[in-house]
């Protein structure tokens, strides 16, 4: 183990470097970095590029525990960039390597971004392994990669106005009570990832119901997990406006405007191409002092400019140039934490 120094996956971040894309195709390079003490001989080198979606949950508890667990491979690439056999080894002298490499990505469905929730995640990461010849335990590195890739938005669609309405009435047995009745006036129907756009929500209240409420506008995003035959629903707040005046009881048409957003770039925007995770979002129309809610479907995704650095983030585990820095942790597995803002090695 003494005898290898470094030995890490980068990824590019100077925009020079980056090769060009083949049209249709996420270009991803970088390099395999590795310093030795001394010597050594190799059987083998790789880089292997992956992205899947997985989700995982439990049902019932003691010993009528059920795991549910679902897996989606969206890609799984993998370069050899060494291969050598006892008989004639491949031997790395001592000092500084690197060893380049691209990956020119062809999918045959969108790559969704990257996405967290409760019951799943999709990731993505780049990972290289060096096995060498009289050493028992290989030489590891890998990095989670934050992707944004967006669906684009359809503007002939998602530029159209949208009209929703619902009704409720709360009532028990000892009380009567009259309807909530909203119809929501919305100036689109899709909004563009850290463009900047925001949403105009203009909503009429008849309130029926005995008592003030007040009106809470926002958008919601609602994702569905999928595995072993049954799904989980998990929702989450992304953007809210305003709260509304109150509303007083027994009164119709108030009327009242709501501006939501914009949309941050870290929302992972709709994802419909896994076959175990599915996320949307929806206009949200709520009052506070009433159980009433409207929900109409909203699309989330890339505009025509797409916003700056969007594709794919991560940080380079390379060494860097300065004497002083502390060495990096060798022994195990290294991670490069990712960081939000710091281009990698992307092209379309």
């Amino acid at each position: 183990m003494g005898k290898v120094k470094v030995f890490c996956v980068t990824i590019n971040t100077d925009p020079a470097t980056i090769p060009p894309a083949i049209p249709g195709c996420l270009c991803v390079s970088g390099g395999i970095v590795i310093e030795l003490e001394e010597s050594v001989q190799v059987k083998y080198l790789n880089v292997q590029l992956q992205g899947v979606s997985r989700c995982r949950w439990s049902e019932g508890s003691g010993n009528s525990t059920i795991i549910r667990s679902s897996t989606d491979v969206l890609i799984d690439l993998e370069q050899e960039l060494i291969r050598s056999d006892e008989s004639s080894p491949y031997v790395l002298n001592q000092g500084s390597h690197k060893f380049p490499f691209v990956f020119q990505v062809q999918a045959d469905r969108h790559l969704p971004s990257s996405y967290v929730g409760r019951y799943g995640r999709i990731v993505y990461s780049l990972s290289s392994k060096m096995d060498r010849f009289g050493v028992i335990f290989d030489d590891k590195s890998s990095f989670v990669i934050n992707v944004s890739n967006p669906l684009p938005l359809n503007p002939a669609l998602h530029e159209q106005p949208a009209v929703a309405e619902n009704s409720h009435t709360d009532c028990c047995l000892c009380c009567a009570s009259g309807p909530v009745i909203v119809t929501a006036n919305i100036n689109k129907s899709g909004l563009a990832i850290g463009s900047g756009e925001t949403l105009e929500v203009t909503i009429s209240v008849d309130n029926m119901k005995g008592k003030a409420i007040i009106p809470e506008v926002g958008i919601v995003e609602m994702t569905r997990f999928l595995a072993g035959g049954r799904s989980r629903t998990g929702t989450k707040v992304i953007a809210v406006a305003q709260p509304g005046q109150p509303i007083m009881p027994n009164t119709r048409n108030n009327r009242s405007s709501y501006v939501i957003g914009p949309i941050p770039p870290t929302v992972c925007g709709n994802i419909e191409s896994t076959r175990n995770i599915f996320v949307s979002y929806m206009v949200s129309v709520t009052m506070k002092g009433s159980r009433f809610r409207l929900l109409h479907p909203i699309f989330i995704g890339m505009g025509q400019a797409a916003y700056p650095n969007y594709q794919l983030f991560g940080l380079s585990s390379e060494p860097g140039d300065d004497p002083d820095a502390p060495p990096m942790d060798y022994g195990s597995t290294m991670h490069a934490p990712s960081q939000p803002g710091q281009p990698t090695s992307v092209k379309y």
